[in-house]
């Protein structure tokens, strides 16, 4: 007999509704799916902690075997093997409008205050206008780049970054039934993400 099938499935922190970590057990929509796709070749899910860019290079060593909510880009295509995609990602700019000048097009954060602010996941996809603005330092001194999606969301509301690149379906779970002044004000990329 065999060894039995294992799929190391890296997870960062609490990603809901994709991903949601408790004590007795993970699950959430990816967490799901994956299991399902286990089952189907007779393996089960094995769960590793790890931050998301560091997630990425474990995958690309083999140190783990796969991730999810993967954006495709021509990079990752040439050592990553893409399943999917599973969902598509809808990543906004989200912030409380009285506190921001006036954003009609991502560029505009090159015009925002010099304290001013944005925090995004190290390691994240935020497509080709975004990777190419990075270069210009007027965009790029207002990044922040953060380890994890919960650290992140902190410092938006501790006020110690005034804004962040967050998913959709994620920020509407955080933010349902409850008021805020945070909204999303402007799309930054709309993608299908894979297991990668």
């Amino acid at each position: 007999v065999g060894a039995a099938c294992e799929l190391r499935f890296a997870l960062d922190t609490p990603f809901p509704p994709h991903i949601i970590i408790e004590p007795q057990t993970n699950h959430g929509l990816n967490v799901r799916m994956l299991q399902a796709l286990a089952a189907e070749v007779g393996c089960k899910v094995h769960f590793v902690q790890s931050p998301w860019a560091r997630a990425l290079k474990l995958l690309q060593q083999g140190d783990i075997d796969v991730v999810s909510q993967l954006s495709y880009n021509q990079t990752r295509g040439e050592a990553i093997y893409f399943i999917g995609p599973h969902h598509q990602e809808r990543m906004w700019l989200i912030a409380d409008p009285a506190k921001l000048p006036k954003l009609q097009q991502l560029s505009d954060v090159r015009e925002w205050p010099e304290s001013t602010l944005l925090a995004m996941l190290n390691g994240g996809y935020f497509g080709e206008p975004f990777r190419l603005l990075k270069a210009d330092p007027r965009f790029n001194r207002h990044l922040l780049p953060i380890l994890s999606n919960l650290d992140k969301l902190s410092l938006l509301e501790s006020g110690r970054v005034q804004a962040v690149l967050e998913e959709e379906f994620a920020w509407r779970w955080r933010v349902r039934q409850q008021a805020t002044p945070y909204q999303m004000l402007l799309l930054v990329h709309d993608n299908p993400v894979y297991f990668g």
